[in-house]
Order: structure tokens, then sequence, then C-alpha cells
């Protein structure tokens, strides 16, 4: 089972619909326990805002966390595996085709065109988003692509993106 989830608001200009909170999970059929989960929360601070759960068992994995003190060294579930940070996080359409690809779960007709146009839609809104977060950067990229930027910048926001 398929389940997702989305807690939406303003982003911190206010002026854009921003995700604050997500998560993709692929459940057992009977939709009770989570085999695997992807979550991105956005103020995150003790943990990767973006991150994978993997509900499984691996000696070698529990052995690794119990050589290195880890609190619960056998629910490998409680690690948190970063995936890009805020900007560069996976989509739904990611966790879809790896469903497909690498579960073997069965796609209906046309999925990858699907999965393609959404990753393009998905990625040309952070890209704006990511611009919108560091413009000096944008400007300085696109100048060195022999672009004219004109214009100043009004305000300079440092970037929470930078956390773990």
């Amino acid at each position: 089972m398929l389940q997702l989830d989305y807690a939406l608001g303003a982003d911190r200009s206010g002026q854009h619909l921003a995700v604050h909170v997500s998560t993709f999970q692929l459940r057992d059929s009977r939709g009770k326990k989570p085999i695997v989960r992807l979550e991105y929360v956005r103020d995150a601070h003790r943990v990767p805002c973006s991150h994978i759960h993997v509900h499984a068992e691996s000696g070698l994995f529990t052995q690794l966390l119990a050589s290195t003190g880890h609190g619960s060294p056998a629910a490998v579930q409680s690690v948190h595996i970063p995936t890009g940070g805020d900007r560069f996080r996976p989509c739904v359409e990611d966790f879809v085709e790896f469903l497909i690809s690498e579960c073997l779960v069965a796609g209906r007709d046309g999925w990858r065109d699907e999965i393609t146009q959404g990753r393009e839609q998905w990625r040309a809104m952070q890209t704006a988003a990511a611009v919108r977060d560091r413009p000096e950067i944008a400007i300085a990229e696109l100048r060195r692509l022999g672009m004219t930027v004109e214009g100043a910048l009004t305000e300079s926001r440092p970037s929470a993106r930078d956390r773990f």
C-alpha cells in the first residue's frame, strides 16, 4: 500500500505555497506496518530535513550501530538516511519509480512518461525556489553563462537550507 501525506503552508516570504512536512510510505498490504519511508520535515533541527527510513532487519547494520553506541541498534528504522536536503530531496515521482523499477510493483501503461513529466515539474519548482533562496548565486551563474542580469537585489536572505 502506498501512502502519501503532505502538510502545506506559506513559504518564508509568505508568497508561495511550500511543503512543511511530507511522508511517502510503502506499507504492508493491510496498511498497518511501514516498509520504507521517505520523510521531509522543513524545520528539522536534530535530523536531516529530508531522509529515508528502512524498516528491515540487517545483522551487519545492527552490528555497526551497536559498535558505535547507537541507542537502539536493532531498530534499523530509527536511522535517518539523508536524501539531498531541503531543495534537492526526492519527489513523489522518484518514490513511485523506485516502487515500480526496484520493487517490481505493477505500473499502469504510460507510467514512465508520467514520472518524467512530474519529475520535470518538480525540478522546475525547486529550481525557482532555489533561485529565491540564493539569488546571488543564480545571478553569478547566469552571468557566467554569458547572460545579462539587470537590477539589484533588494534583500539578502540567509538560507536555512544548509542544516544537516
